[in-house]
């Protein structure tokens, strides 16, 4: 029994489709994964860095109540992630006086002694500092002011537009 090279060549192509679909479907998957290390590894230093204080004893983390997952304040309300992420970025940002990626901005957040109470904080850091006109992003190297025109390693940063 001979095939049709059309026909061979149409299944050739079908399950070449399939594979792509298949391999779009595990990166995808990788990603999820990665956050979701990401994350975990969020906590575990969290974990660490309260394991690492000699400062407390035991008895005391279990007479004092759990901190809140907010942990500045503006006048008597508590700011919100969103609040609280853009805070931080401005005075982590002019410490380093260079873009950080939304990872390195976490760990610093994280040595800072401060949580964010959402399912995936790295991506939670990139989405708000997107969405914010004082923050650009600058490609290769991670967010800077919108407003500092700067050059990093070779990569002109422009001051951003108005609208964003």
């Amino acid at each position: 029994m001979d095939m049709n090279p059309a026909d061979r060549d149409e299944d050739l192509e079908t399950a070449l489709a399939a594979v792509r679909r298949r391999i779009a479907t595990l990166k995808a998957r990788g990603r999820e994964i990665e956050e979701q290390i990401a994350s975990a590894e969020q906590i575990a230093r969290m974990i660490e860095s309260q394991i690492a204080r000699p400062d407390k004893q035991p008895a005391e983390d279990i007479a004092q109540p759990l901190p809140s997952p907010v942990s500045l304040y503006k006048g008597k309300e508590a700011l919100t992630n969103g609040e609280l992420v853009i805070k931080l970025a401005r005075q982590i940002l002019h410490a380093s006086k260079r873009p950080l990626s939304r990872q390195e901005l976490l760990e610093k957040i994280v040595e800072m002694g401060h949580t964010l109470t959402v399912t995936n904080p790295a991506k939670f850091i990139n989405r708000t500092l997107w969405a914010h006109p004082d923050f650009t992003h600058v490609p290769g190297k991670g967010y800077w002011f919108a407003a500092e025109e700067q050059s990093f390693d070779g990569i002109e940063v422009e001051l951003m537009p108005e609208t964003k």
